[in-house]
């Protein structure tokens, strides 16, 4: 519902002029969209906006992505949520195809006192022009859950006021996508996009999940089931792991699986070559590949860090590597607890 506030209502007005008067597409929120990686995609209508009826849990964090293109000036805009007791935050995120996504712009209240939910941009400023084609992301949090590495949103903190409820999220000013050719009978149809899954890398720590540059230790990584997505089912000979992805890093996995996030679900552990995976020190995101046993590809990107292997005249050199080998162990006697009786 749009607020009061005159510079608001000019600001709608253009809108809609500018948009032949024609309402946004309606969507719905689709969870889980609490990670980048599982970003809700979106697609705008004919007329370049998009509208979608979200659901906020307490301690949320709600992304959405959709396809840009150059030059394109893009208006966000949020509704209800004050109205609901909800502080948000908006933030609008561009494509970094090499780490965190880059903080294009940011806002908590659109026209205080006459609108407190975020917009962008705000009044009197001019909209953000896309700087490439690309894939963009909107992220919507609480105004004080912000966990920022290089300007982009990565996720939420456990203080989070226990505050749930719900809020509309416009987006308007996209550059329509044009309606691809169909190929010519004799040729085959494109793969389909592999499907995004969520991955734990050192499941059960909560630190900065470091890992020590050409290493010889193993990295745990917990390949996570959800209501969608059976890891119980991964052909686990196919799994690659690494910087881009594509390594052949794989020593061996735990075919029982463990209940890593404690939702009834088991998940597939894997054990990875830190050296073969090709990391370079400050490298901040490990990415899986595989596929299952039918067919459907997939992919994630978890979290770490990767921090440089010490001189050999440091006398820690060896604490670090020792170190790494111990969470190692450690994390194959935390899997024997927990399999299956």
């Amino acid at each position: 519902m749009k607020k009061s506030g005159v510079i608001r209502s000019l600001v709608a007005t253009a809108l809609i002029a500018a948009y032949g008067g024609m309402a946004a597409a309606q969507v719905a929120e689709v969870e889980e969209n609490s990670q980048i990686s599982t970003a809700q995609p979106l697609t705008v209508d004919a007329n370049g906006a998009v509208t979608v009826s979200a659901s906020f849990a307490t301690g949320d964090v709600d992304f959405y992505s959709f396809q840009g293109t150059k030059d394109d000036k893009v208006t966000i805009d949020i509704n209800g949520g004050m109205q609901n007791g909800l502080d948000l935050y908006v933030s609008f995120l561009g494509p970094n195809q090499s780490g965190p996504q880059q903080a294009l712009d940011g806002n908590d209240d659109c026209n205080y006192p006459a609108d407190v939910d975020p917009c962008l941009p705000v009044p009197g400023s001019v909209p953000v022009s896309l700087p490439s084609d690309g894939v963009y992301y909107v992220a919507v949090t609480h105004a004080s859950a912000l966990v920022v590495d290089n300007g982009a949103v990565l996720g939420y903190v456990s203080s989070v006021p226990a505050v749930g409820g719900s809020y509309t999220l416009t987006i308007s000013g996209v550059s329509p996508a044009v309606a691809p050719q169909e190929p010519p009978s004799s040729e085959e149809p494109p793969a389909p996009q592999p499907k995004n899954v969520q991955i734990d890398i050192r499941p059960g720590e909560r630190a900065e999940k470091a890992i020590v540059h050409l290493s010889r230790a193993r990295v745990p990584v917990a390949i996570l089931s959800s209501a969608d997505f059976d890891a119980m089912q991964i052909d686990t000979t196919k799994l690659t792991f690494g910087r881009s992805g594509d390594e052949q890093s794989l020593e061996k996995c735990y075919p029982k699986g463990v209940d890593v996030n404690r939702d009834r679900r088991r998940d597939m552990v894997c054990l990875f070559s830190v050296k073969a995976s090709n990391f370079e020190p400050n490298d901040v995101v490990g990415i899986v590949k595989g596929s299952t046993m039918t067919g459907t590809r997939f992919q994630g990107r978890g979290l770490l860090k990767v921090i440089e292997l010490r001189k050999s005249g440091d006398r820690r050199h060896g604490h670090d590597v020792r170190d790494d080998r111990r969470r190692d162990r450690d994390d194959r006697d935390d899997h024997d607890r927990r399999k299956p009786r």
